[in-house]
């Protein structure tokens, strides 16, 4: 009987199934292990594919084999066991949180927890970087390595544009293997679909082969609650501002743009440049995360702090954050939920209506009804 042919799953695939559809949330995933892939609005493959015709990972590339929206980590491997809840998944306890730096809260997005997290573990020597994200008087977004708490101030508030926050860990990792620095643990600030590649990155396909890219590497996973990111380019004429005096965007039932004066729009009119890959990601509260924030659940210029894992507890014990921060556990659990559970419906009746349509999806949905 002839042999089953299993189609290699290189870049072309990945090319195929999630960047000509408009899946890629441009995390650098792709582009971690390979530096035949380069991360521009949309990764790139240069000089071909070095693994033509290969067994490499079971006919799979680490291009493809990272994406999060061609597979996710089971919760269990994270976290010991299985998701609890239905809308959070898995967590340990939520509180409300509020910087008492007033410099951080004047910057924060809301109470500053973030900023003040990354800065008390800095200076602890608990972490000895940190990974997120900076934008330019443009409001265009970088991820940044910050190895001081002197370096966060550029990074305080949310951009609601992609940045390719993964390419910048595998450069790292990558830099320590080779003897190029001494990180030994960092911290990752990321949106939940970033955070799912890191897990893909910890878990994946390396991890199952034997080779984990993070042996040395301790990396803690921070997320932001998320309802979705923008295509930079189309979301800047629908502000119709001078972007260069905006000093902050907020998403609270509708878009808040803080420029001379705040000015909202509602979220159905800049839906159309949401990246298409937000449109069918369930994923509101960066459920793989160690600790997950945002703003919802909480007062006014306070953050809702969502811990999940030993890991993130001990991060904040370690790092004595409770001299640094405000907290307590008056939060609305019932409005995180809801927040949650409206983004997982909406998605899901995303889902099925191009399924039944017959649009493609990405393969990290194939099952998923």
């Amino acid at each position: 009987m002839e042999a089953i042919q299993v189609p290699f799953k290189r870049f072309d695939y990945l090319q195929e199934k999630v960047i000509d559809p408009g899946y890629c949330h441009s995390c650098g995933a792709c582009a971690t292990f390979c530096n035949r892939v380069v991360m521009e609005k949309v990764p790139k493959l240069v000089g071909g594919c070095p693994f033509q015709g290969s067994t490499y990972f079971e006919n799979t590339c680490v291009c493809y084999g990272h994406c999060p929206m061609v597979s996710t980590v089971d919760p269990k491997h994270v976290f010991g066991r299985p998701a609890e809840d239905e809308y959070l998944g898995h967590y340990r306890g939520i509180k409300a949180a509020r910087s008492k730096d007033e410099t951080i809260l004047k910057n924060a997005q809301d109470g500053g927890a973030v900023t003040t997290i990354l800065k008390a573990a800095l200076d602890a020597g608990v972490i000895d970087a940190a990974i997120t994200v900076c934008r330019d008087d443009q409001w265009r977004p970088a991820p940044k390595l910050v190895t001081s708490s002197r370096e966060l101030k550029r990074t305080c508030g949310s951009t609601y544009a992609p940045a390719p926050v993964i390419n910048l860990l595998g450069k790292v990792s990558r830099e320590k293997t080779a003897g190029k620095n001494t990180i030994g643990a960092i911290a990752v600030v990321g949106m939940p679909c970033q955070i799912q590649a890191l897990r893909n990155f910890e878990y994946g396909l390396l991890y199952n082969n034997g080779l984990s890219p993070t042996s040395e590497l301790k990396i803690y996973a921070i997320s932001l609650f998320c309802e979705g990111i923008y295509d930079y380019d189309r979301l800047l004429p629908m502000l119709n501002t001078d972007i260069t005096k905006v000093r902050k965007m907020d998403i609270k039932g509708k878009l808040m743009v803080h420029s001379d004066e705040i000015f909202c729009i509602p979220l159905k009119r800049v839906r159309a440049a949401m990246l298409d890959a937000c449109l069918v990601c369930r994923d509101f509260a960066g459920e793989l995360a160690d600790i997950s924030v945002g703003s919802i659940g909480s007062p006014q210029g306070w953050s809702t702090m969502v811990l999940r894992s030993g890991r993130g507890t001990e991060l904040l014990r370690d790092a004595d954050i409770a001299d640094q921060l405000q907290m307590t556990d008056e939060v609305d659990l019932a409005a995180v939920k809801d927040a949650a559970a409206r983004k997982k419906e909406r998605v899901m009746e995303e889902i099925r209506r191009r399924r039944a349509q017959g649009i493609p999806l990405p393969p990290v949905l194939e099952g998923v009804v």
